[in-house]
């Protein structure tokens, strides 16, 4: 299965091939717009993943132990992504050559519906 993203001014933009298990959580592009975040299950549990765009060729896993709701900070070189109660944070570097750190625990709150 393919996604047709939609660029800025509404023309179709590449076609991506879906990654394995990525239905939930949505997909959300980097500042640069050279990478996307996904929550995938693929591995048997929601982890947070980040994959070269249009390419697809690169593929990263992000998360350790979990996570949905990617988002990308567009002042602060992170990565937040949700795990239960936690917000969860990566530092990364963008461009052509995407790096990140271990993820983080950012802050705790509790989630109406969500428990431990």
């Amino acid at each position: 299965v393919s996604v047709t993203f939609l660029r800025p001014d509404g023309a179709p933009g590449p076609e991506w091939a879906r990654p394995p298990g990525s239905d939930a959580w949505g997909h959300v592009f980097s500042p640069d717009g050279r990478w996307v975040a996904y929550a995938s299950n693929e591995t048997g549990r929601y982890e947070i993943w980040v994959r070269s765009y249009p390419d697809g060729d690169t593929t990263r896993q992000i998360s350790v132990e979990g996570g949905i709701e990617p988002l990308w900070c567009d002042e602060c070189d992170e990565l937040f992504f949700r795990n239960g109660n936690r917000w969860m944070s990566s530092t990364v570097t963008l461009g052509p050559a995407f790096s990140w750190e271990t993820p983080g625990l950012a802050f705790e709150t509790e989630f109406c519906g969500i428990s431990r």
